[in-house]
């Protein structure tokens, strides 16, 4: 073959390998996975992280990461993804500690996972493709694992989005290659790969059948082997994995409100298996009442809600803390940048104290309307706001002729807290619009917002019926200070 032929196939194999990533990514649907592994990818262009976490919805929706950093004063982030099997997880340590070099794994294993190791449903299967797409798409591990575990009518969707999604060519963007989940955040809090969830269990079935759980004692019901061979083997490639790159091992099993009532041999042939291997292993149902865990903390039987995870990541921490030793990044960019996102959390879920300003006014909108005084309260994600007309100048019937307008501005720094709806159109605020139907001289009301810093907030108001800008003068607040 001559050289001229080398060059055209070189440059035709180059061709198709840019079209198939590209294609590929165009067809990747929205998910959960895709934004952790784009954080994962940021994190580690900036140094390598200490901490990392494997496993199932066990993981990513248990243990956050924040809470982690600044309890061990390392930097950790969260791999889970949803229903993952443990061989898939394996396919991604092996991938992850070819790009960085962390001081320990952590891996979450429980009886759920000897169950997922045996689906092969197609809902079970999909669920594998979220970690699997984000694979590099030639390597062999991964190769190999799609032959071994999908059939051969489903393979080539396996390999490939574009011809998994080709049905909805016609429903994409072909310019815009972000494929990254919208985060409900009425619904959901999301940071480093964890994504804590804003419910509680309501199902009658389980508040009452659970309502005890962290006085049951747990009972060994079965007398047969649960961990079978091929379950150890999986645990045995993961540790020997880690191991090979200097990396320590810890395996956990998540806390479950049910587990309890479950057959509780599998934690205990764990925990025979894993001292076997020489390898750490803790079981966070051991647990329950140190951690202070409540059914209210729980979103189903096998999840901890937003306030569970608080909990158990404080207490992993500590457990990290005494167990383990870490050198102290605080004083690293990387540390302090997820600092800052932790005091953000901490604000919103974590410190329950009332933050109140209140301020005398005397200010006039109009001859005949008149703001007495102002009291607000910071709690979390929200402004609670107390407003007191001066009742020897203001007339009912003409303030109710009105809507109020109320922006609060953010101090330097924190602009990025603006609501993102309000930055799409220019705004530099957070805003909220009043009916003034108050047959009293208080009205109340609250505006959602994520600002903490209050630089200055601002009053006006305008017809009810049509607005035509401005009427009468703005009212300012400066100088806002919360105390306790």
């Amino acid at each position: 073959m001559s050289f001229k032929r080398y060059i055209q196939g070189f440059v035709f194999l180059a061709a198709f390998g840019v079209f198939w990533g590209y294609f590929n990514d165009v067809f990747k649907q929205p998910h959960h996975f895709i934004n952790t592994n784009n954080g994962f990818n940021n994190l580690i262009s900036t140094g390598d992280p200490d901490i990392l976490l494997f496993g199932s919805s066990h993981v990513y929706t248990v243990y956050n990461p924040l809470i982690i950093n600044k309890k061990v004063g390392a930097v950790s982030y969260n791999l889970g993804s949803a229903s993952l099997k443990l061989s898939v997880s394996n396919l991604l340590l092996k991938d992850v500690l070819t790009k960085t070099q962390p001081k320990l794994v952590i891996l979450e294993y429980c009886d759920s996972d000897i169950k997922r190791l045996k689906d092969n449903s197609e809902k079970i299967a999909g669920l594998q493709l979220r970690v699997l797409d984000e694979l590099p798409t030639f390597s062999w591990s991964r190769s190999n694992y799609l032959l071994n575990h999908y059939k051969a009518e489903a393979f080539l969707g396996a390999i490939s989005p574009t011809y998994r999604n080709h049905g909805i060519w016609h429903e994409l963007d072909y310019l815009d290659l972000n494929r990254r989940r919208y985060i409900e955040e009425d619904r959901f809090y999301f940071a480093e790969g964890f994504l804590g969830v804003k419910a509680n269990v309501t199902e009658e079935k389980y508040l009452k059948k659970y309502a005890d759980f962290p006085n049951k004692q747990p009972e060994v019901k079965s007398s047969e082997t649960i961990l079978k061979t091929d379950n150890k083997q999986l645990i045995i490639d993961f540790v020997e994995e880690a191991r090979s790159h200097d990396v320590r091992v810890l395996i956990v099993s998540s806390p479950e409100l049910r587990a309890p009532y479950r057959d509780y041999k599998i934690y205990q042939e764990l925990e025979a298996f894993t001292d076997s291997l020489g390898v750490d292993y803790l079981n966070l149902n051991d647990f329950n009442k140190q951690m202070g865990l409540t059914i209210d903390d729980y979103y189903d039987e096998q999840h901890v809600n937003i306030g569970g995870s608080i909990k158990v990541s404080n207490f992993l921490g500590e457990y990290l803390n005494t167990n383990f030793n870490f050198e102290d990044r605080r004083s690293d960019l990387v540390w302090q940048q997820r600092d800052t996102m932790f005091n953000y959390f901490n604000w919103d879920y974590m410190d329950k104290r009332d933050r109140l300003f209140k301020a005398k006014l005397n200010e006039t909108f109009l001859e005949n309307v008149a703001l007495d005084s102002v009291q607000l309260k910071q709690l979390g994600t929200k402004v609670d706001f107390f407003m007191k007309f001066d009742t020897e100048i203001t007339d009912p019937q003409e303030l109710q002729k009105y809507n109020m307008l109320v922006r609060i501005y953010p101090v330097a720094g924190q602009e990025d807290l603006v609501a993102e709806r309000f930055v799409e159109r220019g705004w530099k605020f957070d805003k909220t619009d009043v009916k003034l139907e108050t047959t009293t001289d208080t009205i109340s009301f609250s505006l959602p917002t994520k600002i903490r810093g209050i630089e200055k907030v601002e009053m006006l108001l305008y017809n009810k019926e049509k607005y035509q800008g401005t009427i009468g003068k703005r009212i300012f607040i400066h100088d806002i200070k919360f105390e306790y």
